[in-house]
């Protein structure tokens, strides 16, 4: 699995950053493209999981989008 690792533009450095809970900056974020994986983890396959309606999952075009937002909030590094 490869990371882009990202750099804030003057835009980005605008905004407040993301915290989390515990106070901590979240700069790191992980995006599942599909929910169809064959590798079967226990950490994201549950037994007895069902797949999501193909028309529920985000498109690329808005997948882009909402990892715009979170790169404009700060998060330097996609996964």
């Amino acid at each position: 699995m490869s990371s882009l690792i990202l750099y804030p533009s003057r835009e980005a450095a605008s905004h407040r950053p993301l915290i989390d809970p515990y106070g901590r900056t979240v700069s790191y974020l992980r995006v599942s493209v599909t929910d169809r994986c064959d590798l079967r983890c226990a950490y994201c396959m549950p037994e007895r999981m069902s797949f999501l309606p193909r028309r529920d999952l985000l498109t690329i075009e808005e997948l882009a989008r909402l990892t715009g937002a979170f790169i404009r909030r700060g998060v330097r590094k996609v996964r």
